[in-house]
């Protein structure tokens, strides 16, 4: 018995240390080759992202950030590749202007970002983590003077108002911002709670819990996995069943206003027989 209240007390300590919030933009659906394509376009481009245009806002430290594959098979390999980021109390671009001050984030001489299923996520760990204010507007720079495929798309929603810029010149100071689409973006946190990473490096199966702990219902979003029929269940310690459900989209709210607060199991099963289980709180 002992036994058992210090496994239960060390799995509850375990959640109070580990509990963070993914950041997103998302549920865009629109391509476009004008990010990390087509460089005769696109070779510098800028995206700014305001407070109100992420679920799960939070302050906190940026370690990761993601976005969202789109058309165009194969391994996009990027050359000289950089992110910076920043922060204004600016809502738009000025005059086509480029924001500058910005900060490095990431570098690399050659980055390959793997064939990925369109819809799903792909995320850079930052080499410099990136403090963020949730009450001021994001800026996103990348730069690439060669990328290996020129028709490799993004998925995001509608430039308008224009929060994109884009310029083939990655030393320019004023840009494009007509491209149609502005991408979609999200950000793990690194929070006085701690650290939430929630996709492994592998191209296996796995999914994303967010918030976490939940209230009232819950987003789960499947990465690495094609678009198909998935087995959702929810699961108590004690192994009791509560929650059963067929996932036919890759991103699905789910209703836990009749669950009880504590520690649950969500498993996922696809057609290909692959599962993957994750522990969450609900906690009202």
């Amino acid at each position: 018995m002992k036994k058992n209240i210090l496994l239960f007390t060390l799995i509850i300590l375990s959640f109070n240390f580990l509990k963070a919030q993914q950041v997103q933009k998302g549920f865009g659906t629109s391509n476009s080759t004008f990010l990390f394509g087509y460089t005769s376009y696109a070779a510098k481009s800028q995206c700014i992202f305001w407070p109100s245009d992420f679920t799960n806002l939070a302050a906190g430290t940026i370690t990761r950030i993601y976005y969202k594959y789109g058309t165009g098979a194969g391994d996009q390999v990027l050359t000289r590749f950089s992110i910076q980021m920043g922060q204004t109390t600016e809502t738009a671009f000025t005059s086509s202007t480029f924001f500058t001050g910005l900060t490095p984030v990431y570098y690399r001489d050659s980055d390959t970002i793997p064939q990925g299923v369109s819809g799903n996520w792909f995320y850079f760990d930052l080499d410099t983590p990136f403090t963020y204010d949730s009450t001021k507007t994001l800026i996103v720079q990348l730069i690439f003077p060669e990328s290996a495929i020129d028709s490799w798309g993004t998925l995001g929603s509608s430039n308008n108002p224009a929060k994109k810029m884009i310029s083939p010149d990655t030393l320019a100071t004023t840009g494009d911002p007509t491209s149609s689409t502005w991408q979609d973006f999200g950000f793990d946190l690194a929070t006085a709670s701690g650290i939430y990473s929630f996709i492994s490096k592998t191209n296996g199966f796995d999914f994303l819990l967010a918030p976490n702990p939940a209230q009232n219902d819950m987003l789960i979003t499947t990465f690495n996995s094609a678009l198909q029929t998935t087995d959702l269940s929810i699961t108590t310690l004690l192994g009791e069943t509560v929650y059963t459900q067929k996932l036919t989209t890759n991103s699905a709210y789910i209703d836990i206003n009749n669950l009880s607060n504590g520690i649950y199991f969500v498993t996922l099963t696809d057609q290909q027989g692959k599962v993957k289980s994750k522990k969450f709180i609900i906690e009202k």
